[in-house]
């Protein structure tokens, strides 16, 4: 029933909305705003093919590598902003695209009603307000946002071909190479497809298959030891013998972060709550759930993966105190998005029915209005309030210490944001490479660099 052109066309104009908003917000350099301090740090190891803080990220910077060199517009951090911006908008496409899969099934509907609804799913979440902070800025969770959306993609379409079930195992793997917690995108995503293939899934020759696709992409992590035994000038943690490799890719140094009382963590719920209805109009969510629930009957393997990564999401950002840990919501988003898509597609059938003429064409208006009035209001405040164009802070900041140190200097820090930018004016514009950055916190095992 939906055109393939057509699709195609509708899911470019959705990532080119996301991205152009981004491009109009998009921070020229590194920043320090929205929890942005480890910019530095990230630019830094691009710059050096280096190691930064854990886990690594070896997919990161082999991709922010082969960016910055294929868009040479302005400093490095800024091109890897646009890297970020451009993960986003590919993962807002790809939940447009999920959305038409999950809603393509009610074929009594028409093609508008359906783009309508899973555009405005997409751009709700590209408007949100954590994604939107963490798409102009050097960090790494649009990219984890990316492999988010393209888990709920290809779970959404027909794991009865084992192209598609070998590509999601694949895809899987690669993830891992990125960032830790994406496991709760994996953990939904194994639970829906034991219960969708359940019976398939006990052939060894298929798990063999499945199991090796989700393990060469991890063989990525073998650049870290590799890379470390250069003593390139980014080098956290040393990863080169067997002991600090396997603490840098578990995340060992941010275990002390963990809450592990059970109370606590329950008691943080209502903020957790809060945060999450904080990103969209007030009306996301409870659509969301509804959608779910109506998803149910046709589909309920595809509901277990949605409920699984909203609750993992919320119970690791309720037990886990770091600064800016808000962005640990982000895969908890994508599912929210979908689901709100798929129940705005079921409420227009509902209104279909309800309505005696039956006009199509009124029925495509409506839901055109409601689709603006949930995105046009929050991406004028997110342009409003994400602006950050003319912020030079933390450049502005680094260059004036260097450049007014002493030859031969040494400077002590004593922070993320102070450490990471002087480390990025060095390594990644090569500036005052004379003198020495010292972080006093390296003598705190809880701060090992």
């Amino acid at each position: 029933m939906l055109r393939p052109r057509t699709t195609a066309v509708i899911a470019t104009l959705v990532a080119l909305c996301a991205f152009g908003l981004y491009l109009a917000t998009m921070a020229p350099s590194i920043v320090w705003a929205f929890s942005g301090e480890d910019s530095g740090d990230l630019a830094a190891a691009v710059a050096t093919w280096g190691i930064p803080h854990p886990t690594g990220y070896p997919l990161y910077i082999l991709l922010g590598g082969l960016f910055s060199h294929l868009i040479p517009i302005g400093q490095l951090a800024f091109r890897l902003n646009l890297m970020s911006a451009s993960c986003t908008a590919a993962g807002c496409a790809l939940v447009f695209l999920t959305v038409l899969r999950l809603g393509g099934r009610r074929a009594d509907l028409k093609p508008a009603v359906l783009y309508i609804a899973a555009a405005c799913a997409a751009l709700a979440l590209a408007t949100s307000r954590t994604i939107w902070t963490q798409s102009i800025i050097t960090e790494v969770y649009a990219l984890e946002l990316l492999f988010s959306a393209a888990i709920a993609f290809l779970l959404a379409s027909d794991l009865h071909d084992r192209r598609q079930l070998y590509l999601l195992a694949f895809v899987a793997g690669l993830s891992l190479t990125h960032h830790t917690t994406i496991v709760f995108s994996l953990a939904g995503a194994a639970a829906a497809v034991s219960l969708r293939w359940r019976r398939r899934l006990l052939d060894p020759a298929l798990l063999l298959r499945l199991a090796a696709l989700f393990a060469l992409p991890l063989l990525l992590y073998l650049l870290l030891p590799l890379r470390a035994s250069q003593h390139p000038a980014s080098n956290w943690g040393d990863p080169s013998s067997a002991g600090r490799f396997i603490d840098v890719v578990t995340g060992a140094p941010y275990r002390y972060l963990i809450d592990h009382n059970l109370l606590h963590a329950v008691r943080a719920v209502p903020a957790v709550l809060r945060l999450a209805f904080s990103q969209f109009a007030w009306w996301v969510i409870p659509i969301a759930v509804y959608g779910a629930v109506s998803l149910f009957e046709s589909d309920n393997p595809y509901v277990l993966y949605l409920v699984v990564v909203a609750v993992l999401s919320a119970g690791f950002l309720s037990g886990y105190h770091a600064a800016g840990r808000e962005v640990y919501l982000l895969q908890a988003y994508v599912v929210v998005s979908i689901g709100f898509g798929y129940g705005l597609i079921v409420a227009a059938r509902l209104i279909s029915d309800a309505m005696h003429d039956g006009s199509p064409r009124r029925l495509t208006w409506m839901f055109g209005v409601f689709g603006l009035a949930t995105v046009v209001p929050w991406a004028v405040m997110g342009l409003h309030d994400f602006n950050l164009r003319h912020d030079w802070q933390a450049l502005t900041y680094a260059e004036n210490t260097l450049f007014t140190a002493p030859p031969g200097a040494t400077i002590f820090t004593d922070t993320d944001e102070k450490t990471f930018a002087l480390w990025y004016v060095q390594r990644a514009l090569h500036d005052r490479r004379d003198v020495t950055v010292v972080d006093t916190r390296f003598r705190d095992p809880e701060h090992q660099r």
